[in-house]
């Protein structure tokens, strides 16, 4: 299971039981996904941007930095089309191309970057990128108009719930708070500018605590603007993460730890003790992060929780 499909159960509840048939809608039925803070119409009464990918697209949200896919030429909003002289229409199709290059060899894919077609070698199976497919977005906007998914947000003294979501320099990012370690989880946006600031003061709090506490960032940038705007996205995050924060950040486009922390306003600060229970969170901005982040860091140490 990809680490996408694998936060889309996280976020809809994935079952072995087939989907029940549901009647064909009707054309003013038709579900439309209108961009987080976009208007419905504007002024002049034009209609907005419909945010879709085809069925059987596959396109790369993410390349990891220092991936062999980066090094190969692989950007962010690439579509592949085909890889091994087939075309390409779905995740386990590009899978089983890849896993020629375990056998030593070198496989070519094209890829569509604009109006542009490029071939681009590889030679692992494991390239460090994140791969969107059609049919996934798809099933996701079905499964969110079909089921509301159930939100807890776990509170000072309850149990923490185990994330594990795609990771921006990594496979998957995993905070586990049976860990018996401190954790601190700072739930954040991109382009959304408070979180900057708590984001830099959440790396000093961070360095400053040392081993003592695991520090994870969760980027809950919604799955509409990431198809919308792959590539500003993308360079965002690489600004991001040589600017700002180094460290560990999760990518949560299905809103998968969103719903398992509760979390509503951004950027959202949840600390957990050793024992894996929330001991204090902060929804929404602070008024001075800059001293509440290192202030709550301390409490959590000193208390020797």
């Amino acid at each position: 299971m990809s680490p996408w499909l694998a936060a889309l159960c996280l976020w809809a509840g994935c079952t072995d039981e087939p989907a029940s048939p549901t009647a064909p809608a009707s054309p003013g039925d038709s579900l439309r996904v209108i961009p987080a803070g976009s208007k419905p119409s504007g002024p002049s009464g034009q209609k907005p941007q419909m945010v879709d990918m085809d069925i059987d697209e596959l396109r790369l949200i993410l390349v990891r930095p220092g991936s062999p896919a980066r090094e190969a030429g692989f950007q962010p909003g690439d579509r592949i089309l085909a890889g091994d002289g087939k075309d390409l229409a779905s995740e386990e199709a590009l899978e089983a191309a890849l896993a020629k290059t375990d056998k030593g060899k070198k496989i070519f894919f094209e890829v569509r970057r604009g109006k542009q077609v490029l071939t681009l070698p590889l030679s692992t199976s494991r390239p460090g990128w994140q791969i969107l497919t059609g049919d996934l977005f798809k099933g996701f906007l079905l499964s969110r108009a079909q089921k509301k998914p159930e939100i807890h947000k776990p509170m000072p003294g309850e149990k923490a719930p185990r994330i594990e979501l795609p990771g921006y320099q990594r496979e998957q990012v995993i905070v586990d708070p049976a860990s018996g370690k401190a954790c601190a989880l700072l739930f954040w946006g991109t382009f959304l500018e408070p979180s900057y600031a708590h984001l830099q003061a959440f790396r000093k709090a961070c360095e400053s605590a040392g081993e003592r506490i695991d520090c994870t960032s969760i980027d809950t940038m919604e799955l509409f603007t990431a198809v919308q705007k792959t590539e500003p996205y993308a360079r965002e995050l690489d600004r991001v993460h040589a600017e700002i924060w180094s460290g560990p950040i999760g990518i949560d486009l299905f809103m998968a730890s969103e719903r398992m922390y509760g979390v509503q306003k951004l950027p959202t600060l949840v600390l957990l003790g050793k024992d894996g229970t929330v001991v204090e969170r902060f929804d929404g901005p602070l008024a001075k992060p800059d001293e509440q982040i290192p202030a709550a860091f301390d409490k959590l140490t000193s208390a020797g929780r």
